[in-house]
Protein backbone atom coordinates (compact mmCIF):
# COMPACT_ATOMS: atom_id res chain seq x y z
CA UNK A 1 0.00 0.00 0.00
CA UNK A 2 1.52 3.31 -1.03
CA UNK A 3 0.65 6.66 0.45
CA UNK A 4 -0.24 9.58 -1.75
CA UNK A 5 2.03 12.61 -1.43
CA UNK A 6 0.07 15.43 0.17
CA UNK A 7 -0.41 18.58 -1.87
CA UNK A 8 -0.78 22.22 -0.80
CA UNK A 9 -4.50 21.82 -1.34
CA UNK A 10 -4.59 18.82 1.01
CA UNK A 11 -2.84 20.84 3.72
CA UNK A 12 -5.23 23.78 3.18
CA UNK A 13 -8.19 21.39 3.55
CA UNK A 14 -6.75 19.96 6.77
CA UNK A 15 -6.13 23.46 8.17
CA UNK A 16 -9.65 24.55 7.26
CA UNK A 17 -11.11 21.43 8.89
CA UNK A 18 -9.05 21.98 12.04
CA UNK A 19 -10.16 25.62 12.30
CA UNK A 20 -13.82 24.64 11.88
CA UNK A 21 -13.65 21.55 14.13
CA UNK A 22 -10.77 21.96 16.64
CA UNK A 23 -9.66 18.95 18.64
CA UNK A 24 -11.63 18.57 21.87
CA UNK A 25 -9.88 17.60 25.10
CA UNK A 26 -11.72 14.27 25.27
CA UNK A 27 -10.38 13.34 21.81
CA UNK A 28 -6.75 13.55 22.92
CA UNK A 29 -5.46 10.08 23.69
CA UNK A 30 -2.24 9.72 25.64
CA UNK A 31 0.26 12.22 26.91
CA UNK A 32 1.02 15.39 24.97
CA UNK A 33 4.74 15.79 24.48
CA UNK A 34 6.27 19.20 23.84
CA UNK A 35 9.64 19.29 22.13
CA UNK A 36 11.60 22.48 21.70
CA UNK A 37 11.97 22.84 17.92
CA UNK A 38 15.31 24.60 18.35
CA UNK A 39 16.99 21.66 20.06
CA UNK A 40 17.81 18.75 17.78
CA UNK A 41 18.16 15.18 18.95
CA UNK A 42 21.78 14.25 19.45
CA UNK A 43 23.49 11.76 17.21
CA UNK A 44 22.26 9.76 14.27
CA UNK A 45 19.15 7.61 14.38
CA UNK A 46 19.61 3.86 14.70
CA UNK A 47 19.99 2.02 11.41
CA UNK A 48 16.56 0.40 11.76
CA UNK A 49 14.82 3.72 12.55
CA UNK A 50 13.73 4.18 8.95
CA UNK A 51 14.36 7.13 6.70
CA UNK A 52 13.59 10.42 8.38
CA UNK A 53 14.13 14.00 7.38
CA UNK A 54 17.53 15.47 6.73
CA UNK A 55 19.11 17.63 9.38
CA UNK A 56 20.76 20.64 7.78
CA UNK A 57 24.57 20.61 7.93
CA UNK A 58 26.69 23.73 8.26
CA UNK A 59 30.46 23.65 8.01
CA UNK A 60 32.54 26.13 9.95
CA UNK A 61 36.23 26.78 10.56
CA UNK A 62 36.92 26.08 14.20
CA UNK A 63 40.34 27.33 15.39
CA UNK A 64 42.65 24.53 16.52
CA UNK A 65 43.41 26.25 19.83
CA UNK A 66 39.73 26.43 20.77
CA UNK A 67 39.01 22.89 19.53
CA UNK A 68 41.87 21.47 21.63
CA UNK A 69 40.70 23.40 24.70
CA UNK A 70 37.07 22.22 24.56
CA UNK A 71 37.99 18.65 23.66
CA UNK A 72 40.41 18.59 26.63
CA UNK A 73 37.31 19.23 28.76
CA UNK A 74 35.73 16.11 27.21
CA UNK A 75 33.26 18.04 25.04
CA UNK A 76 33.15 17.63 21.28
CA UNK A 77 33.44 20.78 19.18
CA UNK A 78 30.09 20.04 17.50
CA UNK A 79 28.33 20.06 20.89
CA UNK A 80 29.84 23.45 21.78
CA UNK A 81 28.64 24.84 18.44
CA UNK A 82 25.12 23.45 18.98
CA UNK A 83 24.97 24.98 22.47
CA UNK A 84 26.14 28.35 21.16
CA UNK A 85 23.57 28.39 18.36
CA UNK A 86 20.74 27.51 20.76
CA UNK A 87 21.87 30.22 23.24
CA UNK A 88 22.37 32.91 20.55
CA UNK A 89 18.74 34.18 20.27
CA UNK A 90 18.66 34.82 24.05
CA UNK A 91 22.03 36.61 24.10
CA UNK A 92 20.80 39.95 22.78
Amino acid sequence: MSRKKLTDEDYEDMARDYSEYPVAAEEVVGEIEYRDPVVLDRGRPAGDAGKGGNTPVTFIRFPTEIRERVEADGVKAAEIIRRAVVAYPNAS
